[in-house]
């Protein structure tokens, strides 16, 4: 592995792992989506004016803003803040000659991890929220200083000699 490490390399069992753990990003959006429509159902909380008609509210009963509907907007948002550092660092991580067993263990830790913390936040579980997003947190911390150890660091300092 030694003066192959220098070099990005395909690892198909790496990316399929690493295929599994962004569809599991990509579902989770799609479900919180889902959940913020069903909020703004249950609490009378329309998108937007238009709407009032379709879901047969009267503009006396909407309850704008409603914590429900902020919630799922606020789990949305985490989850796109997430998903981009996640989905980049990843990329870069399958592309590195990484151990399948390590990568499938950073892959799986990651996507459980934020999925316990969209249940946790959509039903306001503490402190299962933190700790979740703390796991899913270190897990990319963990990938991206295997993806800078990769000669990485060696490149950057050759820019500035």
């Amino acid at each position: 592995m030694g003066a192959n490490k220098s070099k990005f390399a395909y690892n198909e069992e790496v990316f399929q792992l690493f295929a599994i753990a962004a569809m599991g990003t990509a579902f989770r959006q799609v479900v919180i989506t889902g959940l913020t429509q069903r909020q703004k159902i249950k609490n009378k909380d329309p998108s937007s004016p238009e709407d009032i008609e379709k879901f047969g509210f009267s503009k006396k009963d909407l309850n704008l803003n409603s914590l429900g509907v902020q919630r799922c907007h606020r789990i949305h948002r985490n989850e796109i803040e997430s998903a981009l550092p996640f989905l980049t660092i990843a990329t870069l991580y399958s592309l590195t000659s990484q151990d399948n067993t390590v990568a499938k263990v950073h892959f799986g830790v990651f996507t459980v991890a934020r999925s316990l913390y969209v249940i946790a936040y959509y039903n306001e579980i503490q402190p299962l929220r933190s700790v979740s997003f703390m796991v899913g947190f270190a897990t990319m911390i963990s990938m991206g200083f295997q993806v800078a150890h990769f000669n990485l660091w060696d490149r950057v300092l050759k820019l500035f000699k």
